[in-house]
């Protein structure tokens, strides 16, 4: 559990800030492929 935990956060603080932010503002056009 321990090396899980460790491993996740080093994958997290990876993550730049603008990734998720790029994922949030094309979430409508990925929703309606999806639909």
């Amino acid at each position: 559990t321990s090396k899980l935990f460790k491993t996740s956060k080093r994958e997290w603080d990876a993550v730049s800030v603008s990734e998720p932010k790029k994922l949030v503002a094309t979430m409508p056009n990925r929703m309606f492929e999806v639909i």
